[in-house]
């Protein structure tokens, strides 16, 4: 009789303990969830860093850096630098190999969405302007990507000033409208850094922790300025000289040194006087709204 009282207080007891971690856990639930949501789909550090990883790798047009357009299997570096990549497909394999999307939200548009992230500058924009109904999705949390930058009207080739009126964001997709479609480019938007190739190894060690970069992948002219992009391109940009000294060091030639491929570049537009406008896409620092649920 004893022993069934004391059992019936264990059960009591398990059942009130029970009851009591369920609904902490049902309270704790939303709050990981909104603190979640606080937290960026992808961070500036996350994509700047993937997209140096393809320094000095060749361009190749239509090449994505995956087995096809689906990205049914994204490639590494060794991979790459076999295939090589173009423009928009440095775009799209820094963005599939970190888990994430681009898609269309409106019905006119979904037609679009048959790749996970749009496969060249007439997916971002439809001719006349950039497409503002796009949505990042990272690991199934999804944010709408603002169109910092709406100048396809425009011939301005400062593309890194942003419509309200300061700089567009680190990280951000540049997609650049041409006269001729076949010359139109894109890239991905580093920062501001003064003091040429040095000033720009600075920032990425600094800033984001990248080290080791080679003064042949930076493309720099002095009269361009001092914003820099991470792009490919399949038109050769003159990176610096090579001295060969004959004669017992009494006689040089000095060969000018042009480089196409991934590079860090401070040109301010692509195609010279080509160039009609650009558009750009924030895609770092973008949070999810709140679910309704963490309310």
């Amino acid at each position: 009789m004893k022993n069934t009282k004391k059992l019936k207080k264990r059960i009591i007891a398990l059942t009130v303990t029970c009851v009591l971690m369920l609904t902490l856990f049902g309270r704790l639930i939303p709050r990981a969830a909104a603190a979640d949501n606080g937290q960026p789909l992808l961070t500036e550090k996350q994509i700047i860093t993937k997209a140096c990883e393809l320094l000095g790798v060749k361009y190749e047009l239509a090449m994505k850096g995956a087995s096809d357009f689906y990205a049914t299997y994204i490639y590494g570096r060794d991979v790459i630098e076999t295939t090589g990549i173009d423009c928009t497909g440095l775009i799209f394999w820094v963005l599939v190999s970190q888990n994430a999307t681009v898609k269309h939200t409106d019905d006119a548009n979904k037609s679009l969405n048959e790749f996970p992230v749009p496969l060249a500058t007439y997916y971002w924009h439809n001719g006349y302007s950039p497409y503002s109904d796009l949505v990042l999705n990272v690991g199934g949390r999804t944010a709408e990507i603002p169109v910092t930058r709406n100048k396809y009207d425009t011939y301005d080739k400062d593309y890194y000033n942003a419509d309200n009126g300061g700089f567009i964001d680190p990280g951000s997709a540049v997609i650049m409208k041409t006269e001729d479609p076949s010359d139109e480019h894109g890239w991905i938007y580093i920062g501001y850094a003064e003091g040429g190739k040095q000033g720009i190894k600075d920032l990425l060690q600094k800033k984001y922790g990248i080290t080791g970069i080679k003064d042949e992948d930076i493309v720099y002219n002095i009269k361009e300025g001092n914003h820099w992009r991470v792009e490919s391109t399949a038109k050769p940009r003159f990176t610096g000289y090579n001295v060969q000294f004959y004669n017992g060091g009494r006689t040089s030639v000095v060969t000018p040194i042009y480089k196409t491929g991934v590079v860090i570049s401070n040109r301010r537009t692509s195609a010279g006087g080509t160039c009609t406008g650009t558009a750009v896409f924030k895609l770092a620092g973008l949070t999810p709204k709140p679910d309704d649920s963490a309310d």
